[in-house]
């Protein structure tokens, strides 16, 4: 079962981590030469992490040597939290958003609610690590300890506690969510589905870990055993239809109507809401969705649209921060850094760097050579 902060680090890298990169390391680079319209400014302090704040002008960074986190805005302006990540923490998301003005900060030994203005409000809820907290909506987030309560916070701090077990969970939508009811020292039971607005708890034929849907009605259930089944909701009404035609192996949201497989030997197919699967003309594992225009291929690299054409992208890479629809950065293994846009077309930025997140349109990245952190606006 994933715990607290194996949850907290999504598979869609939407901020980049810096997984399989030694940010300390002596490079022997030589002088980086610019791109013309692609000038990156140093920022005054210099950040290990960065965790994007969607729609909020802001993105929240810790800083590398004193893991003292920041409010970053543009223009090198900073807002000083007064709180700390873990000594040594090797985890890079460390917050939650609920909307563009509220989140969720995890440090140590608390959980804090912050504003985009600065202010922080310390939770009442039980901390430890061994524990589940997701954002469900702009308004709601859930959390538990497996002490027999699921906790609910709305974005003013404001906590509820439901005398409801819990060990896990995982957002379906808005208002629905997979709950594990499994608490420790019990033998496993079967998941829940749960309506955080009535309380409504359907419970279902599988251990569940987690879901991943085309819209609000349907979408791939994942249990705990990598066994699949096609999820429909309407309404009240839950139902789950085992998929046995192929072994799937990973899965994306591809488009409003169909989801993205991937099997064990690389093949790629549709889902349809009707469990139908249409395989297509291209190899590739581990999709993830950019934007209902375009979905990511690993091995090989590659863009695949919803008409199924595939675009080639002739570098490997599996680190990347998308900058909006049109743009995305990536890392390949030598340490460059690139900037890939919606067609299909690279440009070497000429950076030994990894992007860490971003404010708006703003790229934040580490280069590799001055061991600084900088703006490069795209």
């Amino acid at each position: 079962m994933k715990k607290l902060l194996t949850l907290l680090c999504p598979l869609v890298i939407a901020t980049s981590s810096i997984n399989g990169f030694d940010l300390m390391k002596n490079n022997d680079y030589q002088h980086i030469t610019k791109v013309t319209n692609y000038q990156p400014v140093k920022l005054d302090k210099t950040f290990k992490y960065v965790n994007t704040w969607p729609n909020s002008h802001f993105a929240i960074g810790a800083e590398a040597k004193t893991n003292e986190i920041y409010l970053i805005a543009k223009n090198n302006k900073f807002i000083d939290l007064n709180l700390k990540i873990g000594q040594g923490a090797v985890n890079p998301n460390f917050f939650l958003p609920f909307n563009a003005h509220q989140g969720i900060v995890v440090t140590p030994n608390a959980y804090y609610l912050i504003t985009t203005t600065g202010t922080k409000q310390k939770l009442d809820i039980p901390f430890s690590f061994d524990s589940n907290l997701i954002i469900l909506n702009a308004t709601t987030a859930l959390y538990t300890v497996s002490d027999g309560n699921t906790y609910l916070i709305n974005e003013n701090g404001k906590i509820t506690k439901w005398h409801h077990p819990s060990s896990n969970f995982y957002k379906i939508t808005d208002n629905l969510y997979l709950n594990n009811p499994t608490l420790p020292g019990q033998s496993l039971k079967n998941s829940e589905i749960i309506n955080v607005q009535t309380k409504q708890v359907t419970p279902i034929a599988y251990a569940g870990d987690y879901v991943t849907m085309a819209n609000e009605h349907w979408g791939v259930l994942t249990t705990l055993n990598n066994t699949h089944a096609l999820l429909k909701i309407n309404n009240n009404n839950i139902s789950l239809t085992p998929i046995t035609q192929i072994k799937i192996d990973s899965l994306s949201k591809y488009t409003t109507n169909k989801i993205l497989v991937s099997t064990s030997d690389s093949k790629i197919y549709e889902l349809d809401q009707n469990g139908g699967l249409t395989s297509l003309p291209c190899l590739g594992n581990t999709p993830q969705y950019w934007d209902q225009n375009k979905v990511l291929l690993f091995d090989p690299s590659s863009l695949i649209t919803p008409s199924g054409q595939v675009i080639k992208i002739n570098y490997t890479f599996t680190t990347y921060t998308i900058i909006d629809n049109n743009y995305l950065t990536f890392t390949t293994n030598d340490q460059k850094l690139y900037l890939l846009s919606a067609d299909g077309k690279t440009t070497d930025l000429k950076i030994p760097g990894i992007g860490l997140g971003k404010i708006d349109n703003t790229l934040i990245f580490y280069n590799f050579k001055d061991h600084d952190t900088y703006y490069l606006n795209i």
